[in-house]
């Protein structure tokens, strides 16, 4: 039995997720350039005089741990993908996927909230149509 559904579904979902890993590696980054990160502050809080801005090191810590956060979640749900598309590979283990990729979608939704929810209803989506599809029966006329 072809599982290209499954397979397509799971790589967008990776892609997706290795997206969201280059934006989090990306936001723990812009630690390191302090000017150019003090001069996008200062025009944030001087474009939105009405909203109530944290100061420039209590932003840094955030967009670090925030950042950090979605980098990790990301490559260890792009890793959990790529075991699951391997497994899914010439229709060897497609039960083992399926969980892998239901898990996988749950987790990294609650970890990263509405960030991750796009790239979590594709591995949802195909941890479901791995478990469900089911191999055709060979009939006795086929035979």
């Amino acid at each position: 039995m072809k599982r290209t559904g499954e397979i397509v579904l799971g790589i967008i979902g990776a892609v997706i997720y290795g997206f969201f890993g280059l934006i989090g590696i990306g936001m723990i980054m812009l630690q390191n350039y302090d000017e150019f990160s003090e001069n996008v502050y200062q025009e944030l809080v001087a474009s939105n005089p009405e909203v109530n801005f944290p100061d420039y090191e209590t932003m840094l810590e955030t967009l670090s741990f925030n950042g950090t956060m979605i980098a990790v979640v990301s490559i260890l749900a792009l890793i959990a993908g790529i075991v699951a598309l391997v497994f899914l590979k010439g229709n060897k283990r497609p039960k083992a996927a399926g969980i892998i990729f239901i898990l996988t979608g749950v987790i990294s939704a609650l970890g990263l909230l509405e960030m991750a929810l796009f790239a979590s209803v594709f591995y949802i989506a195909a941890g479901i149509m791995c478990l469900v599809r089911k191999p055709k029966e060979e009939r006795l006329a086929d035979l």
